[in-house]
This record gives structure tokens, sequence and C-alpha cells, in this order.
């Protein structure tokens, strides 16, 4: 018995089309994950600002320790309190550094302060390690305070 043969049929070659097929998801991805590296980072930081009910219960855990006060007053214009803030933030960094016990910055906020001026003073204390500060009912208060030494002693082990 003889067998039919088929002819042989070329084979289907769309070279451009293999192309797009190969080099399209990865341009997507390069260019998705270039888009999405533009959009911007928000984060969140918890905050908790005590009423006046807290400062009257509280009032003698919470209250910062008696100094002399720097009051800076922010008063929603834009020029002159970027100068106000960072002068605050250089008075604020020179206590810390050196140590002072005595003097202490206090910001108001004004009427028609922003809410920028208000996150730029909360993140003071985050970029420059500054552990003290206490909310007021208008500002925030930023004081050093030497860190108590209790009597104990601890003695670490030496390294092996």
């Amino acid at each position: 018995m003889e067998q039919l043969r088929l002819p042989r049929r070329k084979k289907l070659g769309y070279v451009p089309g293999m192309i797009s097929l190969l080099t399209v998801p990865f341009l997507f991805l390069y260019y998705g994950n270039k888009r999405i590296a533009e959009i911007p980072n928000y984060r969140v930081m918890e905050l908790n600002w005590p009423g006046q009910a807290f400062h009257s219960k509280y009032l003698s855990y919470v209250n910062p320790p008696p100094r002399q006060y720097l009051d800076i007053i922010l008063t929603g214009n834009k020029d002159s309190d970027e100068v106000r803030i960072r002068f605050g933030t250089l008075y604020v960094r020179e206590l810390f550094s050196n140590k002072d016990s005595v003097h202490g910055l206090i910001f108001h906020f004004g009427v028609h302060s922003t809410y920028e001026e208000f996150v730029r003073l909360l993140d003071m204390p985050n970029i420059y390690d500054i552990r003290y500060f206490y909310p007021t009912d208008d500002g925030l208060k930023f004081f050093y305070r030497p860190e108590r030494k209790h009597g104990i002693k601890i003695e670490l082990l030496p390294p092996i």
C-alpha cells in the first residue's frame, strides 16, 4: 500500500510579530516601573495631641521643667516663617549639642500658620534626634533634659 504524502508547507515565520511578542512585556515592565518611581511616596506619622483635660489631670507628670524659653511666633507669612523655623532649628540643635539645660525654645502657631510649618516642626525631632519636645496649646516646646542616672551600674561582658 502506498501512503499518501501531503505536500510540505513552508513554516510560518512572522518575524515582526515574534519580536513584538518578546519585547513588549519587557518594555511594559521597564516603563511601568519608571512611571511608578515618579509617583510621590507618602508616609503617615501617628500623632496624639493632648488636650486641656490631659494637662490638668497629669500636669505634674508631663509638664516640662522650668526654663528660660525663647519664643518664636509663626504668623503665616511664608518668607518670615521660613527664616524663623531655620533659626529655631539651629537654636535647638545648639541646645542639644551643648547640653544646655537652662534654655529652651517655644514655637507658637499664629492664626494663619500653615500645616506645612506644623509638619516641619514635627519632623525636626526625627531628623536631628531630639528626644524632648512638648506640645502646648498653640505650639511646641523644645528643651534639653539631662539623662537621669539612678545609681544602677550595668557592666557589659568583654567581647570574646
